[in-house]
């Protein structure tokens, strides 16, 4: 990558930070494109030249978000035995219930497509796109005709969703409990082996 290529992804990412704490911090529709400018302390111009309006910042924030959700998801899953992994996977359902900023704006972003035959088909995009990451990633370890896949991933966002929205109303509750006793359920439920296939010892031991 060129220099010239590297200062523009690096633009792009600190427009795209700002965009996600201005969304967040005054949502979708009283946010404003010199908002999001003053944030990131650049001028209206540097947005246009990555982005064709508002609307389109406000998704590739979104899919900025999704990519780091994906990226840590593949870390997790590539390091440490089923212990570990579990109480990793749990540790970040957790962050993300108390993430007040997350929560408005993945909310704020699903009442917006709501409104929106467009954004309604994007919608059912990304949560395609979603199933097929969380196969990709559990394929190995999650016994789908127990539990199909679509369905584990349907019921974590629903349990993520409802008590992030609960957290929003009381900041000072720890709902961390309530998720690990939601998670584990599902965990037994769908009879999911966290332990690596490659290692057979390992497999046989569980």
């Amino acid at each position: 990558m060129s220099t010239r290529e590297e200062q523009k992804a690096k633009t792009r990412a600190r427009l795209l930070n700002s965009a996600l704490r201005t969304f967040a911090r005054k949502g979708y529709y009283e946010a404003t494109v010199d908002d999001i400018a003053r944030d990131a302390g650049l001028t209206t111009g540097a947005i246009y030249s990555h982005f064709k309006d508002k609307e389109d910042m406000f998704l590739a924030a979104l899919d900025e978000r999704a990519r780091r959700d994906r990226d840590e998801n593949a870390s997790i899953m590539a390091n440490g035995d089923r212990e570990s992994r579990l109480r990793a996977i749990e540790e970040r359902l957790i962050r993300i219930v108390h993430d007040r900023d997350w929560t408005l704006l993945s909310h704020e972003f699903f009442l917006y497509a709501a409104r929106n035959p467009r954004l309604r088909k994007l919608f059912r995009q990304r949560a395609k796109r979603e199933i097929t990451t969380a196969r990709e990633t559990f394929h190995d370890y999650w016994d789908a005709s127990v539990v199909p896949i679509e369905d584990l991933v349907l019921i974590v966002d629903a349990v993520v969703a409802m008590l992030s929205l609960y957290a929003l109303q009381d900041p000072k509750a720890d709902l961390s409990e309530k998720l690990r006793s939601a998670f584990r359920f599902l965990v037994q439920a769908g009879e999911l082996d966290l332990s690596s296939r490659s290692n057979p010892e390992t497999s046989r031991a569980h």
